[in-house]
């Protein structure tokens, strides 16, 4: 299985140098399963989270069987060709440009770009066709409406067909269903993805960090969510938008706790006014925004931008996940939002991706 691509905006998988000195295959094969694991949820299917999974050995779930655990080798391995070269930029700041100035900006690196690059997988063990199908509609996801590689929210990783005749072809028939979900509401599936696009009029990096800044500034003062405290406003906003440190939660009102002063092994919770064992606290480390937003891409003053992203069904403080994303596409003015959770939206997007019925 191979695809032959050309990079619209740079790509990025970090290294041990956290630079983008070449394209890492352990990147892309990363990337690649946090997509399988979401598809797999979203067609019914149970995959775990391999962060805390107990899967080993062939006591695993479908996701292990292709990318493998603790005692299960992997069913295949990436192979890239091509050349790739850095952006002709330096590595540069950009403050935040909400009316707050309370945040201090991104740091843009260096992307990789190719005008004619491959990802080939190759197989070590057999590779059934529920597997195939799965992989297929994965990369036309991400191809056609999504991005590849890390930082997908800082703009990286949008790729298109190196030549329109090798676009993917599937059918909505053939892709697998299982029916033994038992996957936590909190991972991430295919159901609870949401995309659209946005016209711009410049193809300036402003432009995607203008997106960014309006969708912190809304999430930080909207009167739409009905939550109790300020500091739980910025627990949701973190949830949402990403948190750059650990932050430690009480499990009932996702408040600010501390160490219980008078049992080592407790926490206490401010609002709730009681302790509990620290390993009920729920644990919001450092993490990637669920909202990624693509630079500008296009060609004579024609340009757009890429938007996807992924909201649980259950949501934090009880809050609507229909009036989180009517307050995205408020902020972005976006008519095209498709909402995967929908049935009817998840066969429209299949069906404009040229997936046929059979």
């Amino acid at each position: 299985m191979e695809f032959r691509l050309k990079t619209i905006t740079p790509l990025w998988t970090g290294g041990i140098k956290k630079e983008a000195d070449k394209l890492h295959e352990s990147g892309i094969i990363g990337n690649i399963r946090w997509w399988y694991e979401t598809i797999v949820r979203g067609l019914g299917g149970y995959a775990c989270d391999p962060t805390h999974s107990s899967c080993n050995n062939k006591n695993h779930c479908i996701s292990c069987e292709l990318f493998g655990c603790t005692g299960w080798a992997r069913k295949f391995r990436v192979e890239i060709k091509g050349e790739f070269v850095q952006e002709v930029r330096s590595k540069f700041g950009l403050t935040c440009l909400d009316s707050t100035h309370r945040h201090r900006g991104w740091f843009v690196h260096k992307g990789l770009e190719s005008n004619d690059f491959s990802i080939k997988l190759i197989p070590l063990k057999k590779i059934n066709s529920d597997e195939e199908k799965i992989l297929k509609f994965l990369f036309k996801v991400l191809i056609e409406r999504a991005g590849f590689g890390a930082r997908n929210q800082l703009g990286y990783g949008i790729v298109d067909y190196l030549d329109e005749k090798e676009r993917i072809s599937l059918k909505i028939d053939n892709l697998p269903k299982f029916n033994n979900s038992n996957s936590p509401n909190f991972l991430p599936s295919i159901k609870n993805f949401f995309f659209c696009h946005n016209n711009v009029k410049t193809n300036r990096i402003e432009e995607l960090l203008n997106i960014k800044c309006k969708l912190r500034e809304a999430f930080r003062i909207s009167p739409l969510f009905s939550i109790r405290h300020l500091n739980q406003i910025s627990h949701f906003r973190h949830f949402v938008l990403g948190a750059a440190s650990a932050i430690s939660m009480c499990p009932t009102c996702f408040g600010n706790i501390r160490s219980d002063y008078n049992d080592p092994n407790s926490y206490f919770c401010f609002w709730e006014n009681k302790n509990f064992p620290r390993k009920e606290a729920i644990q919001m480390e450092r993490m990637a925004s669920k909202i990624s937003i693509s630079r500008p891409f296009g060609f004579n003053n024609n340009f757009s931008i890429r938007i996807w992203g992924w909201l649980p069904s259950e949501l934090p403080f009880n809050i609507s996940r229909k009036d989180v994303l009517n307050k995205i596409q408020q902020v972005i003015s976006c008519t095209n939002l498709i909402d995967l959770s929908d049935n009817i939206d998840f066969k429209s997007f299949l069906k404009n991706m040229g997936i046929k019925d059979a």
